[in-house]
């Protein structure tokens, strides 16, 4: 609400300006903007790193709540963080650090944060607006570009051969 000069604006994702202490506050919040990305910290030990997005409603867009999941998560880490969602009612994404499957499976509080977050009422599966994104690091697949490319085809194609099957699985 005041205007500033220039030399004096800081400027967020969508290069909208703001003074230093808005700048601050706006990124020192519990749950982001959608457009939030940090410097992935990569946990675990190999060459396959997962991140999963988990979308959670109807428990409220709380920064209370998310203060909650994400201390019970990220006790001696920063395994992940909160961003808002457009999709969602009353809710938000929870979003990790790239990790391997055994990092998720060993160290990642999975069921913690699942009943966390049903204590304080959000549901995740038994909702119309919510859905689970798992992302691979394309390096993964292999270090040449072109064996990445057939590979990412073949993940297509078998998306696209078995679409039905994935919609009936994912309920959506």
């Amino acid at each position: 609400g005041a205007l500033i000069s220039n030399d004096q604006a800081h400027y967020d994702d969508e290069d909208y300006a703001y003074c230093y202490d808005c700048y601050q506050n706006m990124n020192e919040e519990t749950i982001h903007r959608y457009s939030y990305k940090p410097i992935p910290v990569f946990y675990g030990k190999g060459d396959r790193f997962f991140g999963v997005e988990l979308e959670i409603d109807r428990g409220g867009y709380s920064h209370s709540n998310a203060d909650k999941i994400l201390s019970l998560a990220n006790r001696n880490r920063e395994h992940i963080y909160i961003k808002s969602d457009g999709s969602l009612d009353e809710g938000f994404e929870i979003v990790t650090h790239p990790m391997t499957l055994d990092y998720h499976m060993k160290n990642m509080d999975w069921i913690g944060v699942a009943n966390r977050a049903i204590e304080l009422g959000y549901l995740s599966h038994k909702t119309s607006t919510c859905g689970l994104h798992v992302h691979v690091n394309r390096d993964s697949f292999s270090k040449d570009y072109e064996e990445q490319e057939r590979a990412i085809g073949n993940v297509l194609y078998i998306t696209e051969r078995f679409w039905q099957e994935l919609l009936r699985f994912s309920r959506r």
